[in-house]
């Protein structure tokens, strides 16, 4: 692998996230299938030549595009970085600000996960979700009108990616068709709110996109049969308003599912995907949280599923099945396959039956309103259970389920390597 390969996605990142984490560096170590050596060495020679520059302030740590950084980003690929490095944006800022660093270094972790995932997160390989607003001025940078000598050489499949239109289109709305996703694809509330008042055509009337004040949600990620909000809960504890999520739920429901997107997604209920540094993180909102009637709230019943998510290479693997769901099912046949199917009328919400008559889970991605509903159930009826998972998963998880559910392990190398590539391993 050459040096070039390492530090364009690296770069890349560092562009569109404007304050990027250091605790992303394992995943795109991992990703990039180099060492930390190499990494540290990269990074240094980026410092010496004035394209990055490392930032240590308030106990977070980060790296920023330095202004020759910058420049040199947007002559390499104007379509994908100007609109992140322009005017007055919050990639673009000097961030002294903490809580200004804190949503930007949040949502690198974000994007660095999903990219780590194969989803797509860059301008110039994302379909155009939404249709161009020029009126407004909604879509400022490389999604506005750019000079024909700029893009005389980008294809028609450029263009539509990153929001530009075909030479033959005559106006945006008349030209814009809803995209289907067949690649999962991420916008985040930033590319939501930017999208503005958009006009679809005919039945698709108008809609202006808008992310509810207070709500903690990073963007949505959009996958071929569902549609997820995301958080990024890192190692703190968030006190959640529940009432602030359920109208962004249903903005986006409204919005896309049944609006813009509803050949895709009609009648589609949003999910959710919280992301934490580790399980512990889960254990704590389940265990002391749970005597909040807000937590209580925003894990039981707003969003089915709700699946924790690992901010590392496990996550990365718990990603990629829920993007790839066939491979999903063919885990669950391989792990579930010589147990009962459950009877509709069961009372313990649960994946199927065990030989002895213990109800049964499959938690390889944790769906925390079914998690809450087993022990529920298991504490009602009086029964004892068991849970399948990850091997990784077995110390916490056996800590929050107790004595009377059993944790059988399921090997991670062995299903990494059943399902994707050696690049996933250490």
């Amino acid at each position: 692998m050459s040096v070039n390969d390492i530090k364009k996605p690296f770069l890349s990142l560092v562009s569109i996230c404007g304050e990027y984490s250091y605790d992303n560096r394992d995943l795109i170590i991992q990703y990039l299938g180099t060492t930390e050596k190499y990494m540290a060495n990269m990074i240094s020679e980026l410092v010496r030549e004035g394209i990055v520059k490392t930032v240590y302030k308030d106990k977070l740590k980060s790296y920023r595009l330095t202004g020759r950084g910058k420049k040199l980003q947007k002559e390499g690929n104007r379509i994908r970085f100007e609109k992140y490095l322009n005017g007055t944006v919050d990639t673009n800022k000097v961030s002294s600000d903490i809580k200004r660093r804190k949503r930007l270094i949040t949502l690198s972790e974000v994007i660095t996960l999903l990219y780590c995932a194969d989803v797509l997160i860059f301008d110039d390989e994302k379909p155009a979700v939404f249709p161009l607003n020029f009126e407004e001025d909604s879509f400022p940078g490389a999604l506005a009108p750019a000079p024909l000598d700029d893009i005389e050489n980008v294809s028609d499949e450029q263009r539509l990616g990153s929001g530009i239109l075909s030479s033959s289109a005559s106006s945006p709305s008349a030209s814009f068709v809803p995209p289907i996703i067949e690649r999962p694809v991420y916008i985040s509330t930033r590319e939501y709110k930017r999208a503005g008042k958009w006009k679809g055509s005919g039945e698709y009337g108008e809609h202006e996109s808008k992310v509810i004040k207070g709500s903690r949600v990073s963007g949505f990620l959009l996958t071929k049969g569902y549609v997820f909000s995301i958080y990024n809960t890192r190692d703190s504890i968030i006190t959640w308003a529940p009432d602030v999520e359920i109208k962004w739920k249903a903005e986006l429901e409204n919005g896309l599912c049944n609006s813009l997107l509803k050949e895709q997604y009609h009648g589609k209920k949003a999910g959710g995907i919280l992301i934490g540094k580790g399980l512990e993180t889960l254990e704590i909102y389940l265990t002391e949280r749970m005597t909040l009637e807000s937590t209580v709230r925003f894990f039981s019943g707003l969003y089915k599923p709700l699946h924790y998510i690992t901010h590392d290479k496990y996550g990365v693997t718990q990603l990629k099945f829920l993007t790839q769901p066939e491979l999903y099912d063919d885990l669950k046949q391989r792990v579930l396959g010589r147990m009962k199917p459950v009877d509709k009328n069961y009372p313990i919400d649960c994946d199927a039956i065990m030989p002895d008559g213990r109800p049964a889970l499959l938690v390889v991605m944790p769906d925390i309103p079914r998690l809450i509903r087993f022990m529920g159930g298991l504490k009602e009826q009086d029964k004892a259970g068991v849970v399948l998972g990850m091997d990784y998963q077995q110390e916490v998880l056996s800590r929050l389920l107790g004595d009377h559910v059993e944790f059988k392990p399921v090997e991670y190398e062995r299903i990494v390597s059943r399902y994707f590539s050696k690049e996933q391993k250490e």
